[in-house]
């Protein structure tokens, strides 16, 4: 089981870096709050997951998560 999350979360990431190289910033998080909509408001919590860093700070931290 614990293989098939991690292929899931590549995969997820892999898609993403495509849409961010493709629609650019906004349109990819656009495109994550529709796909999370049921699960999460985004426009709920973006205000304290992003609080006082700038785009390319968030970038920088998103390309690390794994």
């Amino acid at each position: 089981m614990k293989t098939q999350a991690i292929k899931k979360q590549s995969l997820l990431e892999n898609a993403f870096e495509v849409l961010l190289e493709n629609l650019g910033e906004e349109k990819t998080i656009q495109v994550w709050q529709a796909l999370t909509a049921p699960k999460i408001d985004y426009l709920k919590i973006r205000h304290r997951l992003f609080a006082g860093k700038g785009v390319s700070e968030i970038y920088k931290e998103a390309r690390y998560v794994r």
